[in-house]
């Protein structure tokens, strides 16, 4: 029993040495399938500072932060995280609770922001500026709610640097900056932009807002975009498509309080995707416009005018407007309509020195505030001396008077000719380039009373300058019609612009018109020359052709027909010998004898020979007939017998021993319960062993 007792503590003692082991080999199934254990790690670090003039410090992501004594708040490089989320799940910037206290913000290194940016600086009621804004990254982002939210002393903000390619949704971005003046995203690319409520709300100091290259499709939320924004003159939405919008379960909630308060929306540019979601009760609240005595109080749209004097059809108060667009959505640009009063006429008059109108007054009518402009005429006779009065100006609510004062020509003596261009070839004469000749007192001068010096050569290009002369010669010393009077026109002879003409087709066909050759096709202009050949074609004999073998191309397409006769073939015949073997060469079957015209296809024929297996050919299975034998040979194997066949497969080797062990063999994994047993018993017996051994030694030294 005391051995027995010995042999058992033995066997625990070695067991326990051992069960680490075996706790490893028993668990190992269950490593394997367990999950991968996942460690959220804080993307911030906050730090209250004690010991030095910061207000506080850490690092947002693995960018780290510090708020300085005088509230300025330091960002240095890094990668932002998504903005985290407080325990009343709203997303909180690290620094808000210090948001009281920052002044301005600096970026002092590259900053990648993270999917989500929203509310980073929102509620920093007290910060003036931003520097190195264009160091944040934002390629990778989301979302951008509420960024500059509430940022109510920021006056300021040019965000052109940044990348929001990938941005879905701009919720209330800067609702809240009431100090707002200058606002840059002009070039800001909002493809994937669908949410926008809120988005440039409540900015009431904000008179400048450029989205003219915004290309916007919002599917939903877009209440109050501009809601509040009372100094904004004027909107570029010609970008936005708001036909996309969901149906909200309140209709015209979808755009309510679009433009609430935007007094001062002068210009409104639409195009015929945009639409305005508004009902009865719920709309987007486009402020009524006060008549006074520059306005109408009616909205116009600008038509074939300019922005100060549309010419639309469209004339309606901001609630037609927003009723009516949609009907007949257009790509215009709507303005407050202006109250036009007549003004008085501006007379343009044309008078000699004595006051004798010699030619008719021109009125001209307007606007009281529209400009007028008036115009010198050329008057044959006189010449002018001045004018008297404003030639251009403004209506006003009195009449004008403008007046232009000439001076009588006492010699009336012309001639007149013009420039002209010709194309080489064209014909010419001295008279096309003349217009007109008069005398002293006016009277017309025959063509036949001038004189030309210079030629046109209509041959050659280039310019060439011809004198048209009247000579009067003095006859009597107080005759005032005398004297030379000319005048040189300039004829400029021009090579002719070549004229594409009709292709020339030259075919080449057989006696019964099929085809034989391919059709040469030739191109080139009217009045070039062309020629087109005889081909060489094997087999064929040229008889005729049919049409201008050459000429010059023409407005109208030709066609040139070469024809051809067929050779004809002297009836030699070839012969292909077809035979069908072994490998050893031994014939397996009759040889097959095939014959025919010299040029005439072959084809031969494999056989199915009981007892082989066909292996290879030797020679073209088809092909054509030639002046030499052509022989194709069909070699087969011969079949094993059956006799010869092993189960034992091409590669194997049968190991009747190894089959054996196999069947004794347990299979992997089949019983892992029995081998853990199995392992247990042999430790334990090798135990028992090892305390027998030791008993019979210390038997043997007694």
């Amino acid at each position: 029993m005391k051995k027995m007792t010995q042999a058992i503590a033995l066997s625990t003692i070695v067991l326990g040495a051992l069960s680490p082991t075996l706790q490893v080999i028993a668990e190992t199934p269950k490593i394997a399938e367990s999950p991968a254990v996942t460690t959220e790690l804080s993307s911030e670090n906050v730090e209250v500072q004690t010991d030095s003039n910061d207000i506080a410090s850490g690092t947002f992501g693995t960018a780290p932060w510090r708020i300085d004594s005088s509230g300025v708040l330091h960002i240095g490089a890094g990668t932002f995280s998504d903005t985290p989320v407080n325990q009343n799940g709203l997303r909180m910037s690290p620094w808000y609770q210090w948001n009281k206290q920052i002044t301005s913000i600096r970026f002092e290194g590259d900053v990648i922001a993270g999917n989500i940016l929203s509310n980073l600086f929102d509620y920093l009621a007290n910060v003036t500026h931003i520097e190195g804004i264009e160091k944040l990254n934002t390629s990778h982002t989301t979302e951008m709610q509420r960024v500059f939210g509430g940022c109510a002393s920021l006056t300021s903000l040019d965000l052109t640097s940044w990348d929001v390619s990938n941005v879905t949704t701009i919720f209330s971005f800067l609702n809240g900056a009431t100090n707002m003046e200058s606002l840059n995203v002009s070039n800001w690319n909002v493809s994937n932009m669908i949410a926008i409520t809120y988005a440039f709300s409540e900015m009431p100091k904000l008179k400048e807002l450029d989205l003219s290259q915004w290309r916007l499709t919002p599917l939903y939320s877009a209440q109050g975009v501009f809601m509040g924004d009372s100094s904004l003159e004027a909107l570029d939405l010609s970008g936005f498509d708001m036909t996309q919008l969901e149906n909200s379960w309140i209709t015209g909630y979808e755009m309510s309080r679009f433009f609430q308060n935007t007094t001062s929306l002068k210009v409104l540019k639409l195009s015929d995707k945009f639409r305005f979601w508004v009902t009865d009760s719920v709309n987007v609240e486009l402020p009524e416009i006060s008549a006074n005595n520059q306005y109408t109080g009616k909205w116009q749209n600008v038509g074939t005018g300019s922005l100060t004097h549309p010419q639309g059809a469209d004339v309606w108060t901001s609630k037609q407007l927003t009723q009516s667009f949609n009907a007949n959505a257009k790509n215009d640009t709507y303005v407050w309509q202006p109250y036009t009063i007549s003004a008085g006429d501006v007379t343009v008059k044309y008078i000699d020195t004595k006051g004798t109108a010699i030619a008719d007054d021109v009125i001209k009518s307007g606007n009281i505030g529209e400009a007028y402009t008036t115009e010198q005429k050329d008057i044959p006779g006189y010449t002018f001396k001045e004018v008297q009065g404003d030639p251009s100006g403004k209506f006003t609510d009195q009449p004008q008077t403008v007046m232009y004062v000439y001076e009588e020509t006492k010699d009336q003596s012309t001639v007149i000719v013009h420039d002209s261009e010709l194309t080489v070839g064209e014909a010419w004469q001295p008279e096309d380039n003349f217009d007109s000749a008069t005398d002293y007192y006016g009277n017309t001068v025959p063509f036949s009373d001038i004189s030309v010096e210079g030629q046109v050569d209509t041959a050659k290009a280039g310019t060439y300058k011809v004198t048209y002369t009247r000579f009067v010669p003095n006859l009597f010393s107080n005759s005032e019609n005398q004297g030379t009077y000319s005048a040189v026109a300039t004829v400029t002879v021009k090579e002719a612009q070549p004229v594409k003409g009709g292709d020339i087709t030259a075919k080449y066909v057989d006696t019964e018109s099929i085809e034989i050759s391919d059709d040469v096709v030739k191109v080139g202009n009217i009045g070039e020359a062309y020629t087109t050949e005889q081909k060489d074609i094997p087999g064929y004999t040229f008889k005729e052709v049919q049409g201008n073998a050459s000429g010059k191309f023409t407005a109208q397409a030709q066609t040139v027909t070469y024809v051809y006769t067929k050779n004809e073939l002297p009836h030699v015949s070839g012969t292909v010998l077809v035979k069908y073997i072994d490998t050893n060469g031994h014939s397996l079957s009759e040889d097959i004898v095939k014959s025919g015209a010299i040029g005439e296809g072959y084809s031969t024929e494999k056989k199915d020979i009981k007892g082989y297996t066909f292996k290879e050919v030797r020679g073209n299975v088809a092909g054509r007939y030639t002046n030499k034998v052509q022989t194709v040979t069909y070699v087969y194997t011969k079949n094993k017998s059956i006799s010869q066949v092993t189960a034992t497969p091409q590669g194997e080797e049968k190991d009747p021993s190894a089959s054996a062990k196999q069947k004794f063999l347990p299979k992997a994994g089949e019983n892992e319960g029995m081998t853990l047993l199995s392992f247990i018993l042999g430790l334990t017996f090798l135990a028992l062993g090892l305390f027998g051994l030791t008993l019979r030694i210390k038997k043997i030294k007694k």
